[in-house]
Formats: C-alpha cells, sequence, structure tokens
C-alpha cells in the first residue's frame, strides 16, 4: 500500500519517462523535469480553482497558454464552448465560497452569470471581493430571474457593494431573490438605508441577514442605520412573531432581519 501522497503521485508517473512531441517525436523533456510532486501537492493543498468564464473569455486566455501548436488554440476553444454551453443551463446551486477569490474573478464569474439559466443559490461566502466584486455581482442580478438566494458573508463588502445589490434588486422587476446575506461586511449607514428601500418593498426580500460571525468584523451601523431597516420591516404591516430575532408573520409570509443587536 502507497504509505504518502508524495508516493501516490510518483506511483502516478510510473512508466512515463520522457513526453514527445507526437507531431515530430521529438523528446521534449523527462518525467522528472515536469512532474514536481511538490508543486502538485502544494497546488492541491491552496484548493483554489479559477471561476467558470464565458467561452469568450476563456478563448481570450487560452491565447496565453502554451500548445504545441498554435492550431490547437481554436479546436481547445470550441470545445470548451461545446461543454460550456452543456452544462452553464443545468446547475441550480453554485457553491463557491472560500475560494480566494477577489474582484477579478468575481467579475469574470458575473460576467457568465447570465448563462446559468436555473441557478437557483449563489453561495461567495469568505471570497475577499470588496465594493468592486459586489458591484460586479449587481449587475448579474440587475437582469437575472431564476437566483432565489445570495450569499456574500465575509466579503469585504461596505457601502458601495450593499446599495448596489439593494438597487439592483430593487430595480428588477422579475427577481426571485428572496434570501440575501451578508454577513461580517463592513456595511454602515448608508449600505442599510439602501437595503431599507428593498426590505420595503412587498414581495422582495424575506430574510436578510447582517449580523456577524463570532470573531468576525461587525456591521458598521448607528442608530439611525438600524432604524432606517426597523421602519422598512415595520411598513410591511406584519404581526410580530418572535421579536428578539426579529421574526416577523403574516399567514405563510415570513420576514427575517437580523442585525449585530436586535431590537
Amino acid at each position: 500500500m502507497v504509505g504518502s501522497t508524495e508516493e501516490t503521485l510518483r506511483c502516478l508517473t510510473d512508466g512515463i519517462g520522457e513526453l514527445i512531441d507526437p507531431k515530430t517525436g521529438v523528446v521534449i523533456c523527462h518525467a522528472e523535469q515536469f512532474f514536481d510532486v511538490a508543486k502538485v501537492i502544494a497546488a492541491c493543498e491552496l484548493g483554489t480553482r479559477p471561476p467558470p468564464m464565458l467561452p469568450s473569455k476563456a478563448a481570450a486566455e487560452l491565447t496565453h497558454k502554451s500548445f504545441f501548436s498554435a492550431a490547437d488554440v481554436p479546436t481547445v476553444a470550441r470545445l470548451y464552448e461545446t461543454f460550456f454551453d452543456a452544462v452553464a443551463p443545468s446547475p441550480t446551486e453554485l457553491l463557491l465560497g472560500k475560494m480566494e477569490w477577489g474582484a477579478a474573478e468575481v467579475a469574470a464569474l458575473a460576467s457568465a452569470l447570465p448563462r446559468f439559466e436555473r441557478l437557483a443559490k449563489l453561495h461567495l461566502t469568505g471570497n475577499k471581493m470588496g465594493d468592486a466584486g459586489a458591484i460586479a455581482i449587481a449587475e448579474a442580478l440587475r437582469k437575472h430571474s431564476s437566483i432565489t438566494e445570495v450569499e456574500l458573508d465575509r466579503c469585504a463588502i461596505k457601502d458601495a457593494g450593499a446599495a448596489a445589490i439593494a438597487t439592483a434588486l430593487h430595480q428588477n422587476a422579475s427577481s426571485k431573490v428572496r434570501h440575501l446575506e451578508l454577513e461580517g461586511n463592513e456595511i454602515g449607514d448608508a449600505g442599510a438605508k439602501a437595503l431599507a428601500i428593498l426590505c420595503a418593498e412587498p414581495g422582495s426580500l424575506r430574510v436578510l441577514h447582517l449580523g456577524p460571525q463570532a470573531g468576525e468584523g461587525r456591521v458598521k451601523l448607528t442608530e439611525e442605520g438600524r432604524a432606517a431597516l426597523k421602519q422598512a420591516v415595520a411598513r410591511l404591516d406584519l404581526i410580530w412573531g418572535v421579536s428578539d430575532l426579529g421574526v416577523k408573520h403574516l399567514g405563510e409570509r415570513r420576514f427575517y432581519l437580523e442585525l449585530d443587536v436586535w431590537p
């Protein structure tokens, strides 16, 4: 039995003595030169991957990759496009939390989201996208009509990003987003006021999480921001349920508003 990850990886190279160009038969390099076990282990431990991207963007990225022949680039691009077109319409969830993505990677994902036609849950918690990434996601949400749940906890989002998301959802008449999580960000009163406008719309959000995770960053709300959110929920004319949790009921309708301190 193989006793370690490194030994397992080395077993994968058994019988691979050299890498040969299939067209010319010329030896390009030997196995020990192109198979670096330490690098493979490090890459696996890192656990990151690029975001799903549009075929046009993938084709552009391929021009910066090395191939045996430049003629292989359009072939690979067509294969990716065929794969993407077949797969993208199917997923109902994209669970992409803690991918170590920044604004650029999130923007690449956002540009591809319209092609995920059945997507219901978008989970991006723990990616430090900041306001720039949140604004990119907002642009995708402005037109998307199947997403119902968005999780953006601990994403370094401030007022501009929160306001962009709230505005996009408010302006999208076909939006189905009912559950929005923004815990552990740095949202202040300006972002809260934008979210309050969204909360006040009947038939929009049912769940809004703004409270922090233990030990994480806190929502930076003053009484002004809290009051705006509470007044927005109050205008929905619902009956109080469990008031200490901010839950309101009206028949089967439920609205849950969680702040770092309630009430």
